[in-house]
């Protein structure tokens, strides 16, 4: 009975035991899941996080080698500019001196003018090419602006001759002189300018290069093959299309032809970056690129940019302001460190009736002001040595003494790069070299303005 009694109860506790163990066991192994399905997700956490972080320098360094490209194309083309531009530029000025001279020769008064006729517009031109380089130059941030493209293809086209050997003949055909896009006026230019380089590479032998401008609408259809097949929105866009005799592209080549680093070329003799660049600039400005050919039937590359206006242009041209007899001088300070600038500068001042006294830089400016008779007007350049500019000479002058009108005047490129200079609002600005109309124009206008100088714009970093 007793060994009954004991065997029950045995196997009673085993039975607890067992169960006992057995929920230990689903607890162990429930606890032991939840860990590592917790592990797991930390886990995958962990490698989300990794690709996001991945994700974002991969993006980051998209960016910077976009950008690398574009500076590198950019690198290229002034490259083959330089050569042209220094031809053309010592053609311009071997006509200067060689008027100059003839002008200390000849006793004729006729020819003396037609001499200095012919300097003055030599001069002009050189003014020209060292713009065309400043602007075309400029760092490659997008700062797009309105725009008449048929303008633009005329200065390119400008630009472009100085590198086209003399057997391409380059002909147009721009119909769109009224209308008006957004796009940044450097970058444009180079696009446009990598495309005529393309051009005549594919023709060296000699041949034709046309450049013809539309305004016109495009829709889904019109625009297929744009970017690797992306599309346009429908609209009124300004189409450039630049066409060659050249031997053309396969459609395997034309496929691949924007993409960054294909070239067809030689080694050295291109990057394979000019068409990648022009579609990302097309792209950045709303519009797209194109490429058609047929092999031997030459290549044709169009680029759209959307209108944003369309407006007849004035032909009306305002007339110069003059001198009016019963105009009474001014006195001016000159602020230049160099002296043949400020030699020029005084003596046509001077010859109009105004009294005129240089400094050579912002410090010596602020000793006259402080011990002498204070000017009308003070007439600065904008980069000059020394720790205070002219931005920063124009700003104390119009918070010390207001009643003073302020010219800024610099040989660097006019416009967006004077930007980041924190240029006080609504004061004249002069692109050197200075024309001698625009220069007594500007003055004469500050000079009868009246009231203090304007007031100081806040910097912005």
């Amino acid at each position: 009975m007793m060994k009954s009694r004991w065997r029950r109860h045995s196997d009673k506790v085993e039975i607890i035991a067992r169960a006992a163990m057995l929920i230990f066991a689903m607890i162990f192994t429930t606890e032991s899941a939840a860990i590592y399905f917790a592990h797991l997700t930390n886990m995958s956490e962990r490698r989300a996080q990794r690709a996001d972080n991945m994700l974002r320098e991969s993006e980051r360094s998209r960016q910077a080698t976009e950008l690398a490209v574009i500076r590198a194309q950019k690198v290229e083309a002034l490259g083959n500019l330089v050569g042209g531009v220094a031809h053309d530029f010592n053609n311009t000025l071997t006509v200067i001196l060689g008027n100059l001279e003839l002008i200390e020769e000849d006793e004729d008064e006729n020819q003396c003018a037609i001499y200095v006729k012919e300097a003055i517009i030599a001069s002009n031109h050189a003014a020209q090419l060292t713009r065309q380089l400043l602007a075309y130059g400029r760092k490659s941030r997008l700062e797009p602006l309105p725009s008449v493209l048929d303008d633009l293809i005329e200065t390119t086209l400008s630009m472009f001759r100085r590198v086209s050997p003399a057997n391409i003949s380059v002909s147009t055909a721009l119909s769109a002189p009224h209308a008006t896009v957004l796009v940044d006026v450097a970058n444009m230019q180079q696009a446009l300018l990598n495309i005529l380089i393309n051009a005549r590479d594919a023709q060296p032998e000699g041949g034709a290069i046309h450049i013809h401008s539309e305004v016109g609408q495009l829709s889904h259809e019109t625009v297929v093959g744009f970017n690797d097949g992306e599309r346009l929105p429908d609209g009124l866009y300004v189409t450039i299309a630049v066409c060659d005799k050249g031997p053309g592209m396969p459609p395997e080549t034309l496929a691949r032809a924007a993409e960054p680093f294909f070239t067809t070329k030689d080694v050295g003799e291109g990057s394979g970056l000019g068409l990648s660049v022009v579609a990302g600039f097309c792209r950045q400005s709303g519009g797209g690129l194109k490429l058609s050919s047929q092999p031997g039937g030459g290549l044709k590359v169009m680029m759209a940019f959307p209108v944003i206006q369309v407006e007849p242009k004035s032909d009306t041209i305002p007339e110069p302001i003059s001198r009016p007899d019963a105009f009474e001088g001014g006195d001016i300070l000159i602020v230049d460190d160099e002296l043949q600038v400020t030699r020029v500068l005084a003596r046509q001042l001077e010859f109009d009736g105004h009294r005129v006294r240089v400094a050579l830089n912002a410090e010596q400016a602020l000793s006259i002001l402080a011990g002498e008779q204070l000017p009308d007007l003070v007439l600065s350049d904008l980069v000059m040595p020394g720790e205070m500019q002219g931005n920063a000479l124009a700003k104390v002058i119009a918070e010390l003494y207001p009643s003073i009108r302020i010219i800024l005047m610099s040989g660097y490129e006019s416009g967006q790069g004077r930007g980041n200079l924190g240029l006080i609002r609504d004061v004249p600005f002069l692109q050197k070299p200075i024309d001698r109309t625009l220069l007594r124009a500007t003055v004469q206008q500050a000079l009868c303005q009246a009231g203090p100088s304007a007031p100081v714009e806040p910097v912005e970093g």
